[in-house]
C-alpha cells in the first residue's frame, strides 16, 4: 500500500491471531519480572503498545466496515468474533507486573502517572466476568442490527430510520405526527425483542460489576469512564443544577416556539421543528457541504485546514446516506497504525448533517493531534467526560462560518443550534437520571421501566404533551429507540458536561481567537495523558459539576437566545 496515496477502502483487513497475541503478552510479562534495568521495562511497554496498535487496527477497520453496511454479514461476524476474542485476552498479569516493578517510578516519569492509573483501573474492571462481558457485547450488537434493520412506511414508500427522521422536521404537522407515530408503532411491533435485550443487558451489567467486586454497576461504570475523584454525588448534583437552571429556561424557549409556530400547545411530534417556515437546511449537495467545511477549516486555522485536506485525500470520512447504516449516529475511530482517524455519519439533508460533521471532525482533530504527539495508544483518546469536549467545542467554533453551510439561514442555524444545546444538556441529564433508576431497581418489570422513562422525560422536558401517542410511549417506544441506553451506558452525561466546556471555549474564541485555538490545540494534543480535572486545568476550563457552574457558564448563551426571542416580538 502506498503510504501517501492510500484510501480507507485500500486498508487490508486480516483477523488478528489472538492466540499468538496472548503468547506474546505472556512472554513480555516474564521479561518484566526478570528485568534488571529500566531499559527492559521500557522496551516491553513499547512492544506491548505495538501489539495493541496492530490489534486495534484490524478491529477498528472491521467495525467501521460493519457500520458502513449493517447487512454485511462478514464484517458483522468478524466484529463479534474480534470483540469476544479481545475480551478474553489477559493483559492483567502484564499490567500487574508493571505496577509491581521496582522501576514504576521511572515508568511514571517517562510515560506519565496516568499510564499506571489506567493499568490499575483495567485490572479492577476486567479481572473477572469475561464470559458476562462477551454476552453483553453480543446483545449490544444484536440491538444495533435490529435497530438498523427496521423499515418504516411513509408517503407510500418504505424508508430506513435515517430517512424517516427527516419527516420529523416537516412543515406539515400531520405529517410530523404520522412520522413519529410510524416510528413508535414499528418499535412497539418489535417490543418483545427490545424488552428481552434490555432485560438481559441490565442483569448482565450488574453481574459484571459484582464479579469485579463493585457493590453498584453505577460505581463500576464511573471507573470505566475514567471518573476518578468524582462520581454519583457530583453527577447527581450537576443534574440537579440543570433541572433548576436550564429546564425553566427551556420552557421559555418552548413558549417562544409555540408563538413562532402558531400553536396553543406543543405535542411530542413538534419537538424537532423550530420555525414556521422550516428549519434551516444545508444549502447544496453533499459535495458542496464538504467544500464549505473545507473552506471553514482553512479559515479556522492552518492546522485544521491541513488536517481536513488529509481526511478528504485519504477518504477517511464516510457520511453518505444509506438505508443500511444505523440512523441517528455518528462516530470517530482512531486507526493508530496509520495515525489517522475515521469519521462515520449518515446524512439525511437536515441541520444534523452539519452538526454531526463538525462534531465528529472535532473528535478526529483531537485524535490526530494526540496520535502525532503521544507515544502510547492509551493516550489517543481522553477519558469519556473529556473526550466529548473537542467535538462539542468544534460545533461552537463553526458558528462564525454558518453562512457557508446555510446561506441566508445562518442566523436561524445559530439560534437553533444554541437552543438545541440547552435542550440537549437537559435530555442527556434525563438519560443519566433514568439509568440511575434502571440499575438501582433491577427488579422493575418491563412495563415499570417504560413508564418510568416517560415520567423522567416529563421532568426534564415538561412542555411536550404526549397526546394521542402516549400509549406508545408508555409501552416503551421512546425507550427502545434510545441507542445510548442499550449501547453506551453511563456515557451520555459526558455530552452535558462537555457542553459546559464548549460554551466556555466559545466565549474564549470571541474574546481572544488566537489564545482560544492554542488552548484547544493543547487540549487535543494532550489526548488521554492526564485525568479529567488535570486536562481541564491545561485549557483553563471549569469543572462542570461544581456548584454554580451551570448558571455561570450558560449565562451568556441564555442572553443571546433571549435577545433573539425579543427581536421576534418587535
Amino acid at each position: 500500500m502506498n503510504e501517501k496515496d492510500y484510501k480507507f477502502s485500500d486498508l487490508v483487513y486480516v483477523r488478528p491471531d489472538y492466540t499468538a497475541i496472548q503468547n506474546r503478552i505472556n512472554e513480555l510479562t516474564e521479561q518484566i519480572k526478570e528485568a534488571k534495568e529500566y531499559k527492559t521495562i521500557r522496551d516491553v511497554i513499547l512492544k506491548s503498545n505495538e501489539i495493541q496498535i496492530e490489534q486495534s487496527y484490524a478491529e477498528n477497520v472491521a467495525c467501521i466496515r460493519m457500520y458502513q453496511d449493517c447487512t454485511n454479514t462478514f464484517y458483522e461476524e468478524e466484529s463479534l468474533k474480534n470483540s469476544e476474542e479481545a475480551t478474553y485476552l489477559d493483559w492483567n498479569k502484564l499490567s500487574k507486573a508493571l505496577i509491581d516493578s521496582p522501576f514504576v517510578g521511572q515508568i511514571e516519569e517517562e510515560f506519565g502517572v496516568q499510564y499506571i492509573t489506567l493499568l490499575k483501573n483495567k485490572i479492577q474492571l476486567f479481572e473477572e466476568g469475561k464470559d458476562l462481558i462477551v454476552k453483553s457485547q453480543a446483545l449490544e450488537m444484536k440491538y444495533q442490527q435490529l435497530k438498523a434493520s427496521l423499515k418504516f412506511e411513509i408517503d407510500g414508500k418504505v424508508v430506513g430510520e435515517a430517512e424517516l427522521l427527516k419527516y420529523y422536521e416537516s412543515l406539515n404537522r400531520e405529517q410530523r405526527k404520522k412520522a413519529v407515530e410510524e416510528r413508535y408503532k414499528v418499535y412497539i411491533n418489535h417490543k418483545d425483542e427490545f424488552e428481552d435485550i434490555l432485560n438481559q443487558l441490565v442483569d448482565l451489567r450488574i453481574e459484571i460489576a459484582k464479579a469485579n467486586g463493585f457493590d453498584s454497576y453505577l460505581d463500576y461504570m464511573n471507573l470505566e469512564k475514567g471518573r476518578v475523584g468524582y462520581g454519583e454525588k457530583e453527577l447527581t448534583g450537576f443534574c440537579d443544577q440543570v433541572k433548576e437552571v436550564l429546564v425553566p429556561f427551556c420552557t421559555k424557549l418552548n413558549e417562544a416556539k409555540k408563538r413562532r409556530l402558531g400553536l396553543t400547545e406543543l405535542k411530542i411530534y413538534d419537538n424537532s421543528i423550530l420555525f414556521a417556515d422550516g428549519n434551516p437546511e444545508p444549502k447544496g449537495s453533499n459535495k458542496e457541504l464538504f467544500e464549505a467545511a473545507r473552506k471553514m477549516y482553512h479559515e479556522l486555522s492552518k492546522e485544521a485546514g491541513e488536517f481536513f485536506d488529509l481526511m478528504l485525500a485519504h477518504e477517511m470520512i464516510d457520511a453518505e446516506p444509506s438505508q443500511n447504516k444505523v440512523a441517528g449516529m455518528g462516530f470517530c475511530a482512531d486507526i493508530a497504525k496509520i495515525k489517522m482517524p475515521f469519521v462515520f455519519g449518515n446524512f439525511n439533508g437536515t441541520i444534523s448533517d452539519v452538526t454531526v460533521l463538525t462534531h465528529e471532525i472535532g473528535h478526529a482533530f483531537q485524535m490526530y493531534a494526540s496520535m502525532q504527539k503521544q507515544s502510547l495508544i492509551q493516550y489517543n483518546v481522553a477519558v469519556n467526560d473529556m473526550a466529548e469536549v473537542p467535538s462539542k467545542t468544534m460545533e461552537q467554533f463553526a458558528y462564525p462560518f454558518a453562512e457557508y453551510f446555510f446561506g441566508e439561514d445562518a442566523d436561524k442555524f445559530r439560534f437553533m443550534h444554541l437552543s438545541n444545546v440547552m435542550e440537549e444538556i437537559c435530555s442527556y441529564c434525563m438519560i443519566h437520571e433514568y439509568e440511575t433508576y434502571l440499575y438501582n431497581t433491577p427488579e422493575a418489570t418491563s412495563k415499570e421501566r417504560a413508564l418510568e422513562y416517560a415520567n423522567v422525560y416529563k421532568r426534564y422536558m415538561p412542555d411536550y404533551d404526549f397526546g394521542e401517542l402516549e400509549d406508545y410511549i408508555e409501552q416503551g417506544a421512546m425507550l427502545y429507540g434510545n441507542m445510548g441506553i442499550y449501547m453506551f451506558p453511563r456515557y451520555l452525561i459526558s455530552y452535558s458536561l462537555s457542553n459546559m466546556c464548549a460554551l466556555e471555549f466559545k466565549q474564549k474564541m470571541i474574546e481572544n481567537p488566537k489564545e482560544a485555538w492554542e488552548d484547544y490545540s493543547k487540549l487535543c494534543s494532550a489526548g488521554g495523558s492526564l485525568g479529567y480535572p488535570e486536562l481541564l486545568h491545561t485549557a483553563g476550563l471549569s469543572l462542570a459539576y461544581e456548584e454554580g457552574v451551570v448558571t455561570r457558564v450558560t449565562k451568556r448563551a441564555q442572553e443571546i437566545l433571549e435577545e433573539y426571542m425579543e427581536k421576534e416580538l418587535i
